[in-house]
């Protein structure tokens, strides 16, 4: 929904599919964009991507550990939430979102493609997880090479997923 399945201006030029601003410890690129979310249009700066799969760690991060600038994880009701209403509301609850209709657009998503098809349990299956480590603009250490270490780990953690 964030990005309009893939088209937004904010995918296509940041690969930030879910809007998520630059925020006070974001040191990469930053891509500008006005936006309505205020009673008045404002230009916000957003983060800039090289890569889907960065707005995607920092979006299952920022589900995981919180915002990084509070003492608590304001997204704590997200996490293990088998009821999709119920998680979309939490996400809302917690600040996600400055749609009052925010849960409802994303249950009639969830709804007319049959997402909840995917959340079925396997008594066999086993679910590991795989991290590359820092962030993807954390310096890290580095290969001999001089390549970054999560650019490296990505690639291993990438072919260990296949």
């Amino acid at each position: 929904m964030e990005s309009a399945f893939g088209p937004s201006e904010l995918a296509k030029n940041a690969n930030n599919h879910f809007g998520i601003k630059k925020g006070s410890d974001w040191t990469g690129p930053v891509y500008e964009k006005r936006t309505d979310e205020t009673p008045y249009r404002v230009t916000a700066e957003f983060r800039k991507y090289p890569a889907l799969d960065g707005c995607v760690i920092d979006l299952c991060g920022k589900y995981v550990n919180g915002t990084g600038w509070e003492s608590h994880n304001r997204y704590a009701a997200v996490l293990n939430q088998t009821d999709y209403m119920k998680a979309t509301a939490a996400v809302k609850d917690a600040g996600y979102a400055t749609d009052v209709n925010y849960p409802e657009k994303l249950n009639k998503l969830i709804e007319r493609y049959e997402l909840t098809k995917y959340d079925k349990e396997d008594g066999n299956l086993v679910k590991i997880a795989l991290d590359s480590g820092h962030g993807i603009n954390t310096a890290g250490k580095l290969t001999p090479d001089g390549e970054r270490e999560w650019s490296f780990n990505n690639k291993v953690l990438l072919a260990c997923s296949v």
